[in-house]
Protein backbone atom coordinates (compact mmCIF):
# COMPACT_ATOMS: atom_id res chain seq x y z
CA UNK A 1 0.00 0.00 0.00
CA UNK A 2 3.08 2.07 0.06
CA UNK A 3 5.68 3.31 3.03
CA UNK A 4 3.54 6.96 3.19
CA UNK A 5 2.15 7.50 6.08
CA UNK A 6 -1.61 7.56 6.40
CA UNK A 7 -2.80 10.78 6.78
CA UNK A 8 -5.37 11.09 9.64
CA UNK A 9 -4.87 7.25 10.74
CA UNK A 10 -4.24 8.01 14.50
CA UNK A 11 -4.26 4.11 15.62
CA UNK A 12 -4.12 0.91 14.42
CA UNK A 13 -4.86 -2.77 15.89
CA UNK A 14 -4.76 -6.39 14.37
CA UNK A 15 -6.11 -9.12 16.12
CA UNK A 16 -7.77 -12.53 15.73
CA UNK A 17 -11.43 -12.64 17.39
CA UNK A 18 -12.51 -16.15 17.46
CA UNK A 19 -10.28 -17.51 14.53
CA UNK A 20 -11.33 -14.23 12.72
CA UNK A 21 -9.00 -11.36 11.65
CA UNK A 22 -9.89 -8.05 13.05
CA UNK A 23 -8.88 -4.64 12.13
CA UNK A 24 -9.51 -1.45 14.03
CA UNK A 25 -8.40 1.72 12.84
CA UNK A 26 -9.18 5.40 14.75
CA UNK A 27 -9.43 7.92 12.30
CA UNK A 28 -9.21 11.92 12.86
CA UNK A 29 -12.50 12.11 10.75
CA UNK A 30 -14.91 10.01 8.53
CA UNK A 31 -13.40 11.84 5.23
CA UNK A 32 -9.66 10.31 6.32
CA UNK A 33 -11.01 6.99 6.76
CA UNK A 34 -12.78 7.36 3.48
CA UNK A 35 -10.25 8.85 1.33
CA UNK A 36 -7.50 5.22 2.55
CA UNK A 37 -10.21 3.19 1.92
CA UNK A 38 -10.91 4.26 -1.88
CA UNK A 39 -7.45 5.23 -2.69
CA UNK A 40 -5.25 2.45 -1.17
CA UNK A 41 -7.44 -0.18 0.77
CA UNK A 42 -9.53 -1.51 -1.74
CA UNK A 43 -7.03 -0.83 -4.96
CA UNK A 44 -4.29 -2.59 -2.53
CA UNK A 45 -7.08 -5.66 -2.23
CA UNK A 46 -8.15 -5.43 -6.10
CA UNK A 47 -4.37 -5.95 -7.12
CA UNK A 48 -3.61 -8.48 -4.76
CA UNK A 49 -6.41 -10.49 -6.10
CA UNK A 50 -8.02 -10.18 -2.62
CA UNK A 51 -12.08 -10.81 -2.15
CA UNK A 52 -14.32 -11.21 0.83
CA UNK A 53 -15.61 -14.92 1.14
CA UNK A 54 -18.73 -15.80 2.13
CA UNK A 55 -19.68 -14.87 5.50
CA UNK A 56 -16.60 -11.67 5.69
CA UNK A 57 -17.38 -8.73 6.58
CA UNK A 58 -16.03 -4.83 6.16
CA UNK A 59 -18.07 -2.73 7.94
CA UNK A 60 -17.32 1.00 9.65
CA UNK A 61 -19.17 3.03 11.95
CA UNK A 62 -18.29 6.44 13.97
CA UNK A 63 -19.36 8.08 17.34
CA UNK A 64 -19.03 11.83 18.01
CA UNK A 65 -19.59 11.62 21.53
CA UNK A 66 -16.78 12.52 23.55
CA UNK A 67 -16.05 10.70 27.34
Amino acid sequence: MGPEPIDGNLEHHVGLEDGALCVVDKWSSKDHADRFAATRLYPAFAAAGVRLADGQTIFGFDSTGRN
